[in-house]
């Protein structure tokens, strides 16, 4: 199966942390790509750091709820302590999408909820995925092209 994972970190040595998380990904499967790095303002309070943001396909066998158990794994081995609600992490990991059925549950929703509304998602996985469609249909252009005044800027593409 193929997932999207979402990278960010606004907290610490943010480049490191993805780094780091994106050498973890691959232990639990195989990163086919990952998009450019993108510097982002938070969401909600922002009273904090920039976030550091990417996206990364990963090509593994395990289910859904499995790979989401192992993603919160990697995000304590890699020291996240949770605060508040959009607060500042070391590093967040997120299930974008899958190719796989849609999924709602207490545990988890793919595609993830805010997919539509986040242009720190939307961008690398315009990036990656140039002929992504939603479930609703709706391109991955016309997602993007709501963002025209994004303050979103990519900073790395080497990482």
């Amino acid at each position: 199966m193929k997932y999207l994972i979402g990278l960010g970190s606004n907290k610490g040595e943010r480049l490191a942390f993805l780094k780091m998380a994106k050498d973890e990904l691959s232990r639990i499967g195989k990163v086919i790509k990952c998009s450019s790095i993108y510097d982002n303002p938070p969401m909600g309070d922002k009273d904090q750091e920039n976030f550091l943001n990417a996206l990364c396909e990963l090509k593994t066998d395990m289910s859904p709820l499995r790979l989401l158990r192992k993603l919160k794994i990697i995000e304590t081995k890699l020291g996240r302590q949770r605060s508040f609600h959009w607060g500042p992490r070391e590093i967040d990991l997120d299930i974008i999408d899958w190719n796989g059925e849609a999924i709602s549950s207490p545990l988890l929703k793919i595609p993830h909820p805010g997919l539509e509304e986040r242009d720190f998602v939307l961008f690398p996985l315009r990036e990656i995925r140039h002929s992504y469609r939603t479930r609703s249909g709706k391109s991955i252009n016309e997602l993007t092209a709501d963002f025209s005044g994004s303050k979103l800027k990519p900073i790395s593409s080497e990482w």
